[in-house]
């Protein structure tokens, strides 16, 4: 499966989840300040690596019917 970008935007890449972005998930994923408003529990290190990888199984899975659904961004450099 490839990198496929979504759509882009000035400041903004969104794209599918990859395993590189574990530490960037966790950071949200495992934040209180982040959770709480939404409201979900904040994950553990472990529980965090999972949800993301059941993110990326999901697109795997779906890769064909895949029109909507959850994705990563990147904020580009100024």
């Amino acid at each position: 499966m490839r990198d496929k970008t979504i759509f882009e935007t000035t400041r903004l890449t969104i794209r599918r989840f990859k395993h590189s972005d574990a530490s960037d998930f966790f950071d949200i994923m495992g934040n209180p300040n982040v959770m709480n408003p939404i409201p979900l529990k904040t994950l553990s290190q472990i529980e965090s690596d999972e949800k993301l990888q059941e993110l990326i199984g999901y697109y795997t899975l779906n890769y064909y019917q895949l029109e909507a659904g959850r994705f990563g961004f990147r904020l580009k450099s100024a």
